[in-house]
């Protein structure tokens, strides 16, 4: 294999199938990137994690020879960001190594046959629809507001998507928040409904990957495997087995007793009272008609109380919620107004706006 391509291209490619390379892995190969070079001059490159698998295609400007090989990753890319942009690589991997040479250095990495690099997994796929990036990535990102971290019940370290005849949808939970995110607007056709639950990683590698761009992506859904395909990038990914509970039983319905209050405003004064709460993060909220104060206690008698205003529709009322995971919700609206539906003290709280209608949160408040 013996090809020439310019630096910025190979680096930005490496730099998206990297990601999914950890530092420390059982089996050498997987430290490794498989660069696969066809007659038709294109270049694909692929990582893995045996439960993620990324991939990105470009083309290279002089092939000399076909072939396949791979590489250390993090190292050849070590290498070529030391190249100017508008500089090129030669690649030439003979026997059990390769050699870089960029302008006058040259690099020379140890290389491992393609054959025993994990083959790419098949997609046998029960649905296949286009979105766009924007709705994609709005969708997870609001998602990833509630999405578990290495919970010992699997269902709540991912995202759940669900296509039906009438929404696009992403569902995540943590445990005591959770998060619904709808699309009205983009259904993928079928008469069927169609559920994946795809994992943190994967969720948060195609919110990092997409996140700052333009285009469609093309999304195939199959039994036990999830793939998204775009700007000649690819990401599959093995499904959560495990499945996910029905979640409209846990969303309670509109109250009576509303709290409406400025988004930004509420941020700040969360911000404030944090500055003076304990390890447990607790936060206070003692609603009356026209404010909410928010307070915030230390061990060793410190005290926050800020007063937002806002708007109540019943008489008063007490409720804690932990810091943290009240302004992730709050940070994922893109809106100025937000509604908290209060309706007792040990009930779930349900947030949502009138101003952005595709959001739905339930938050579990801390029982005093």
């Amino acid at each position: 294999m013996k090809f020439t391509i310019n630096t910025e291209k190979l680096r930005d490619a490496l730099q998206y199938v990297t990601n999914v390379i950890e530092k420390r892995f059982t089996y050498p190969i997987l430290t490794n990137v498989l660069f696969d070079v066809d007659e038709n001059n294109t270049l694909r490159l692929r990582a893995t994690d045996h439960d993620i698998s990324l991939m990105a295609e470009i083309e290279v400007e002089n092939l000399e020879a076909a072939g396949s090989v791979t590489i250390p990753g993090k190292k050849c890319l070590d290498v070529v960001r030391t190249a100017a942009n508008s500089s090129e690589v030669m690649i030439d991997a003979t026997g059990d190594s390769a050699i870089l040479t960029i302008g006058r250095s040259t690099f020379k990495l140890a290389t491992m046959p393609a054959a025993e690099f994990p083959a790419a997994p098949t997609v046998e796929s029960q649905a296949d629809f286009s979105v766009q990036i924007k709705v994609f990535i709005h969708l997870l990102q609001s998602a990833a507001s509630s999405m578990g971290v290495g919970d010992v019940r699997p269902h709540l370290n991912g995202t759940l998507i669900e296509l039906t005849s009438v929404h696009f949808r992403s569902v995540a939970s943590d445990g005591m928040s959770m998060c619904i995110c709808t699309d009205n607007d983009n259904t993928w056709g079928g008469d069927e409904n169609v559920t994946a639950l795809v994992p943190r990683k994967a969720v948060l590698e195609l919110i990092r990957s997409y996140s700052a761009s333009d285009g469609d992506l093309n999304v195939s859904i199959a039994e036990n495997v999830f793939r998204v395909e775009g700007l000649g990038r690819t990401l599959i990914t093995n499904l959560i087995g495990s499945p996910f509970p029905a979640y409209m039983r846990v969303v309670p319905d509109a109250s009576d007793s509303i709290l409406r209050c400025d988004r930004t405003a509420m941020i700040r004064g969360l911000d404030q009272a944090a500055t003076l709460s304990d390890q447990s993060q607790r936060v206070y909220f003692e609603v009356e008609k026209d404010h909410v104060k928010i307070l915030a206690t230390t061990e060793a008698g410190d005290r926050a109380d800020v007063q937002v205003p806002a708007e109540f529709t019943a008489d008063s009322t007490k409720v804690a919620f932990k810091h943290d995971r009240l302004r992730r919700i709050l940070d994922a609206f893109d809106c100025d107004e937000v509604i908290l539906h209060l309706p007792e003290p040990r009930d779930v709280v349900r947030i949502e706006s009138d101003q952005q209608e595709d959001l739905l949160f339930v938050v579990s408040p801390i029982r005093s």
